[in-house]
């Protein structure tokens, strides 16, 4: 079932849980020449219930909920390229879960500045180098997906497992798409590759 709400496409998988919407906010629609994204990622519960949603661990270092992106007249993909960390173990639920009562929201900032070209249907990358943003207009929207209640935990022995947690969010969630421009250069730049000599 779609339902539009204030622009937001909600793709509702669970009726019960039908007022948790996903919006994308841009800090600016134009960026300088090889400049950074900043965007807002914003979990709103537009129903009368509260709603429980499964939030994975780092999310500030991991892009949740993901972003998509599209270059006009392109057709592959982008997204957002998260730099390798490291993090203590943590055995138990591999995350959190986010409860939102009515009215709430949850916001998600993020910078970035580097991004993986990726295929749209699958979002693997066709190549592992990160980029900054070439020129161009762009669409950009966020996506939650939870197929199901199966979260993801780690055992005491450390080994990895998934379990049913019942009463969160399963579905589908797309915010509006928003539009940003990168501008060209101000003035010719020339890169200069030096060929390796070791």
């Amino acid at each position: 079932m779609r339902i539009l709400l204030a622009g937001v496409l909600l793709l509702v998988a669970s009726p019960a849980l039908a007022g948790l919407s996903l919006e994308l906010e841009l800090a600016s629609t134009e960026i300088e020449h090889e400049g950074a994204l900043e965007y807002v990622i914003r979990f709103y519960n537009r129903g009368p219930e509260e709603v429980r949603y499964f939030e994975p661990l780092h999310p500030k270092l991991t892009t949740f909920p993901s972003v998509r992106l599209v270059r006009a007249g392109e057709t592959r993909g982008l997204r957002p390229y998260d730099p390798p960390f490291q993090s203590r173990l943590v055995r138990g639920l591999q995350g959190r879960i986010v409860r939102l009562g009515p009215g709430e929201t949850k916001e998600y900032r993020f910078r970035r500045d580097r991004f993986l070209a990726v295929d749209r249907n699958t979002q693997r990358a066709d190549w592992f180098e990160p980029r900054r943003l070439p020129d161009g207009e762009f669409e950009i929207h966020a996506v939650y997906v939870m197929h199901d209640g199966m979260l993801p935990h780690l055992t005491e022995a450390s080994r990895p497992e998934r379990k049913r947690v019942p009463g969160i969010f399963t579905g589908t969630l797309r915010s509006a798409p928003a539009t940003f421009r990168v501008r060209p250069p101000s003035r010719p730049h020339v890169r200069i590759s030096v060929p390796d000599r070791g």
